[in-house]
C-alpha cells in the first residue's frame, strides 16, 4: 500500500489577471496587492483553488467585499497534498510598478504560476502575457516577479502611536 494513496489533493491552476485592473489599482495609489485563495462554485473533484485580489491602501481594503477574481489560464495544474499553508500572497505596489515598467506595451494580462516553497507555503511566479487574435504570446523580455507569502511577509499597517 502506498502511504499517500488516501491523501486528498488540491489543484492550483495557473491564473490570469487583466493588466487594466492592475493599472486601475495602481492609479488609486494602493500600497499593496493582497492575493488570497478563492474556491469557486464547482463540481470539479480536483478541488481547484484560484485567487482573488484585494487592493490595500493605508490599512484599508478598497474592494473588501468585491475582490477581483483571477480566472484559470490554460496549462499545467499543480496538485498538492498536505501539509501546505494557504496563506495570503502579497505584492507591494512599488514592486508591481517596477515590474510593469519593464513590460511591453502590448502586454494585457499577467499570468500567475503556482509553486510551493520549502516551508510548504504556496506562492506565485508572475509573468506578462499578450492575448492576441493569433494566439497568446508570453513576454519573456519583461522578466518575472514572485508573490510573497504572508507570513512571513507583512502588509503595510498604519499604526497610531500615542
Amino acid at each position: 500500500m502506498h502511504p499517500n494513496q488516501n491523501l486528498q489533493y488540491l489543484s492550483f491552476f495557473r491564473l490570469e489577471y487583466a493588466l487594466d485592473k492592475v493599472r486601475h489599482w495602481i492609479h488609486q495609489d494602493v500600497d499593496c496587492f493582497v492575493f488570497d485563495s478563492y474556491f469557486p462554485a464547482t463540481e470539479d473533484p480536483n478541488r481547484p483553488l484560484y485567487l482573488c485580489c484585494f487592493a490595500r491602501k493605508e490599512g484599508d481594503y478598497l474592494n473588501a467585499y468585491d475582490p477581483d477574481l483571477l480566472g484559470p489560464y490554460a496549462g499545467e495544474i499543480l496538485q498538492l497534498a498536505g501539509p501546505i499553508k494557504l496563506t495570503a500572497n502579497l505584492v507591494t505596489a512599488d514592486a508591481m510598478k517596477a515590474f510593469l515598467h519593464g513590460l511591453n506595451d502590448e502586454d494585457n494580462f499577467l499570468v500567475f504560476t503556482p509553486a510551493v516553497d520549502s516551508h510548504g507555503q504556496v506562492y506565485y511566479t508572475i509573468s506578462a502575457l499578450q492575448h492576441t487574435d493569433a494566439g497568446d504570446v508570453v513576454d519573456t523580455d519583461g522578466g518575472t516577479i514572485n508573490s510573497n507569502p504572508s507570513p512571513p511577509a507583512t502588509a503595510m499597517a498604519a499604526v497610531q502611536v500615542g
